[in-house]
């Protein structure tokens, strides 16, 4: 193998495959990337952890194809301290020699035929998205999703449409849940529905965020080996699908309201910053009093003090006080970007749904959360 190629654009392509190299796996090829040199005049660099893997293309003038891994912490602390322009990789055996101005270096690496073999993309994706749409729309629900690994499914966001319903994305840890439908894309397709590693789909969202102008990131399904991709700008993110069943969540959506409340985003979200100073030691529970004769969000606590936000907001139904986790709350509003939320509950131990007052029941983004118990 033999090839020249900018160091930025190296450099670039070895920060994104970076995200998937396992540093701690059984197989010590897992912590390499494949530095694979093809006679058209690009490179591939790729990675995988087993679960994610990722591919990016750069231009390069090569005059030998081949292929070699190469570890991957070796190449990144280098790479930081490389101030030239051009560099030269040449390998032989399981040996590359990388040269540039006034500088040379060997590497041992591992032969490419020790990589696990990574799939193909299929011809056509199910569908093209603009990439920074694509990217917010995931921020809306990822943030929903559960850490807590004894519940894999919760670990991941359910994507599913098709058969005359628009493609939509869930994401839920078990007291909140984020819904985002992605209007106009997927109706006309064949009936679909996959629970996506949240490490992927974050992957993703920094794809979509640098994706050039009007870029649009490409979806793709690969039934074969139980596998999606998304592709943007000559970088592939390939993903195994989740394996379980995602909860029925719209059980608990709330349809009909016994009391709701519409404020302006910014004056909610401010209120709860502010209570939440006095919640820190109290699970960050907050309460909300709604009222006709005022709506407040408030906190005390015994060792602190206590702290009362008053909302101009307008009040339909009746008077209620919900207690809720002030950070879910902040999390929610931190990501929508509306003037104005619609918040409506049904009692104080029921779920609490949040959407854009301005879409009435025709609202893409919806988020519940579970209210606390709690004493007066």
């Amino acid at each position: 193998m033999n090839f020249s190629c900018r160091v930025e654009h190296f450099g670039k392509a070895l920060s994104q495959v970076g995200k998937a190299v396992c540093s701690k796996g059984a197989l010590p090829v897992l912590s390499n990337i494949l530095v694979l040199a093809e006679s058209e005049g690009r490179v591939v660099l790729s990675s995988t952890d087993l679960e994610t893997s990722i591919k990016s293309i750069l231009p390069a003038k090569v005059e030998q194809a081949g292929a070699i891994t190469i570890p991957y912490r070796i190449l990144s602390d280098l790479f930081g301290n490389l101030t030239f322009e051009v560099l030269s990789f040449s390998s032989q055996e399981q040996k590359i020699d990388l040269t540039g101005e006034g500088f040379s270096s060997r590497i041992l690496g591992l032969s490419a035929d020790e990589f696990p073999q990574l799939s193909d993309l299929p011809g056509k994706p199910l569908f093209c998205f603009p990439g920074a749409s694509f990217s917010a729309c995931l921020e809306r629900v990822l943030f929903a999703t559960s850490a807590d690994s004894s519940r894999p499914v919760l670990g991941g966001v359910l994507f599913y449409g098709g058969a005359g319903q628009d493609f939509t994305l869930v994401g839920a840890d078990g007291f909140r849940l984020a819904e985002q439908r992605l209007i106009g894309y997927g109706a006309d397709l064949e009936e679909f529905s996959a629970i996506i590693p949240a490490k992927a789909l974050r992957e993703v969202v920094r794809l979509g965020r640098f994706a050039n102008g009007s870029g649009a990131i490409s979806f793709f399904h690969l039934p074969d080996t139980n596998q999606v991709a998304f592709e943007a700008g000559g970088v592939v993110i390939m993903a195994r699908v989740l394996n379980g069943e995602f909860p029925d969540y719209k059980k608990i959506m709330p349809s009909s309201f016994t009391a709701s409340l519409i404020v302006k985003r910014e004056d909610l979200l401010s209120g709860v910053r502010c209570a939440m100073v006095f919640a820190q030691d109290l699970a960050n529970v907050v309460k909300l009093h709604l009222s006709v004769d005022g709506s407040v969000v408030k906190s005390e606590s015994q060792d602190v003090g206590e702290g009362t936000v008053s909302l101009p907001s307008t009040f339909e139904g009746e008077e209620l006080t919900l207690a809720l986790n002030g950070k879910y709350l902040f999390d929610c509003l931190n990501i929508m970007y509306c003037p104005s939320v619609f918040l409506g509950a049904n009692g104080s131990l029921n779920p609490v749904l949040l959407r854009d007052a301005a879409k009435e029941d025709d609202s893409a983004f919806s988020y519940v959360i579970m209210p606390v118990r709690f004493q007066e």
